[in-house]
C-alpha cells in the first residue's frame, strides 16, 4: 500500500493529526503514517511514498526575514519539523501535497515569502478567514483555475471553496507556478515539480468527489 507521511500538529499540549486527512487518503487507497518531532526524519523518508504537509498555525516569519507583525499561533518546532520534510522529500524526489498552512510553507521552504495578515493588506470583499461551503455553501468563495495547469486537470476552470486563513503568498517563490487565484487576487494553488498545493481545504469537502480527485491524483503520483 501506498504509504503517505502526515506531520503532527501541536495543540494544547497533544500530538493532533485531523481525521479528515486519513479519510481522505484512505479513499485514496493509501495509508497515512503520523510523523513526530523527534523521529528519524532520514530514516522514515524512505519508507514513504509522499508526504502530505496539512494546515496548522502561522509560520513564523523569521523564517522568512520579516518581524512578526500580525502573525499568531506560531509553534517552532512544527515550522521545523514541516521544513525539514520539504526538503527531504525533495531531496529523494517523494510527491509533496500541501494544504492551506502545508501550501504557505512550502513557498517558505523554497525561499517565497507571506502576507501577514490579509485583512491589514488588501481590500477584499471575501472572508478568507472563515468560508465554509459544508455549513454553509453561499459562504464560499470562487476560484479561478489556471488553464493547463496540473490542478485544471482535476478541477473546473471556476469552482467554489472553502477557506480558513489570514495569511497568504506574497512572494512566489523560484520554480513554482500559480495553479489558481480567488477574485482578489489571492493564490489560492500552486505547483511544481512533485508537488501541488492549495490554501483551501478539501479535506473537509471529499463527499464531493471534485475534492477527493486532488487525494487521488496524489496518491496515484505517489505510485
Amino acid at each position: 500500500m501506498i504509504r503517505i507521511g502526515i506531520p503532527i500538529r501541536i495543540i494544547s499540549g497533544r500530538y493532533v493529526v485531523n481525521a479528515n486527512y486519513v479519510e481522505a487518503l484512505k479513499r485514496a487507497k493509501a495509508e497515512a503514517v503520523v510523523i513526530l518531532p523527534y523521529s528519524d526524519l532520514e530514516g522514515v523518508i524512505k519508507t514513504l511514498n509522499g508526504i502530505l504537509i496539512p494546515g496548522g498555525g502561522d509560520v513564523d516569519p523569521t523564517l522568512y526575514d520579516e518581524e512578526n507583525t500580525l502573525s499568531e499561533g506560531i509553534d517552532h518546532e512544527t515550522d521545523t519539523l514541516d521544513m525539514a520534510l520539504i526538503h527531504l522529500a525533495q531531496k529523494h524526489h517523494l510527491e509533496i501535497f500541501g494544504i492551506c498552512r502545508g501550501l504557505q510553507i512550502i513557498n517558505v521552504a523554497l525561499k517565497g515569502s507571506l502576507i501577514q495578515d490579509i485583512q491589514s493588506k488588501i481590500s477584499s470583499s471575501i472572508d478568507h478567514n472563515y468560508s465554509d461551503t459544508h455549513k454553509a455553501p453561499t459562504k464560499g468563495h470562487m476560484i479561478k483555475v489556471t488553464e493547463h495547469s496540473r490542478l485544471a486537470s482535476l478541477l473546473p476552470q471556476e469552482i467554489i471553496v472553502n477557506s480558513y486563513h489570514h495569511q497568504a503568498i506574497k512572494k512566489l517563490a523560484k520554480g513554482l507556478l500559480v495553479s489558481a487565484m480567488s477574485e482578489d487576487g489571492i493564490i489560492e494553488a500552486f505547483e511544481g515539480e512533485n508537488l501541488l498545493a492549495v490554501q483551501w481545504h478539501p479535506e473537509r469537502m471529499i463527499e464531493n468527489p471534485l475534492f477527493q480527485s486532488l487525494f487521488d491524483d496524489f496518491v496515484d503520483r505517489c505510485l
